[in-house]
């Protein structure tokens, strides 16, 4: 049987690894319903463990972040999932090469 103490007392000292396994089991419930095959559901909260840890140890690179932050970060990324995380990044890309293709055709026309 599980004692809850152990558990509390494993994430306050492993957060940013709870941060991943809650990111991982957010994953899973979110694809709960989903028909793909479990391979893919098994590999999508894998992907979002391995994000939750980039962005964690990226954003403590420059800002130093407290580690329970992390649980913040693992509990979000598992909510939007790969999917949704990369066509945000796509959008972002898009709307900055979008817009500095603008501005250097703007330039040339001056």
């Amino acid at each position: 049987m599980i004692n809850p103490q152990d558990i509390e007392e494993f994430i306050s000292n492993h957060e940013v690894l709870s941060g991943s396994l809650l990111a991982f089991v957010t994953s899973l419930l979110r694809l709960w319903r989903k028909p793909d095959s479990w391979g893919n559901r098994l590999i999508d909260s894998a992907l979002c463990m391995s994000l939750t840890v980039g962005l964690y140890y990226g954003i403590n690179q420059v800002y130093p972040l407290n580690p329970n932050v992390a649980l913040g970060i693992g509990s979000f990324v598992g909510y939007l999932g790969t999917e949704q995380i990369k066509e945000m990044i796509l959008r972002f890309w898009t709307s900055r090469t979008a817009t500095a293709g603008q501005e250097t055709a703007n330039d040339r026309l001056e």
